[in-house]
């Protein structure tokens, strides 16, 4: 899992200082050598866990709850899920993460969905031909 986030860290920080001025040559290659080497489909999975909606705690509070509760992110019965995220979780959590969402939100929304986004267009721009070649 840690090589999963590291990799997609570094996929996300690499791909949004890309744009139409700076790929180059190179990056070009080094895509189209990959892709030879591997003699196989291509394909690019994008994850996005979600985001609020908008950065004020009832927002945060609904989308910890909706994430949350679901059970492939809480792995424990029914009960104790809803008893711990309805209870403790985002009761509690919801006030200190709104307050952080709203130091991050931007004028455009969460920053989440807006880079999220971003990356999706600069992915689609450089593998592209790749993809679809």
């Amino acid at each position: 899992m840690l090589f999963i986030k590291v990799t997609i860290l570094f996929a996300y920080k690499y791909l949004c200082a890309i744009n139409e001025s700076n790929v180059n040559h190179f990056t070009i290659t080094l895509l189209y050598k990959k892709r030879r080497m591997t003699q196989g489909k291509t394909g690019v999975l994008l994850v996005n866990l979600g985001t609020p909606d908008d950065a004020t705690r009832s927002a945060v509070y609904r989308y910890l709850k909706q994430f949350l509760l679901d059970r492939r992110v809480i792995d424990i019965p029914w009960l104790a899920r809803q008893l711990l995220v309805r209870g403790i979780i985002a009761p509690f959590r919801s006030k200190s993460s709104a307050k952080l969402y709203r130091m991050l939100w931007t004028k455009e929304g969460s920053p989440i969905k807006i880079y999220g986004y971003s990356l999706t267009h600069k992915l689609r721009k450089v593998l592209g031909a790749f993809l679809c070649g």
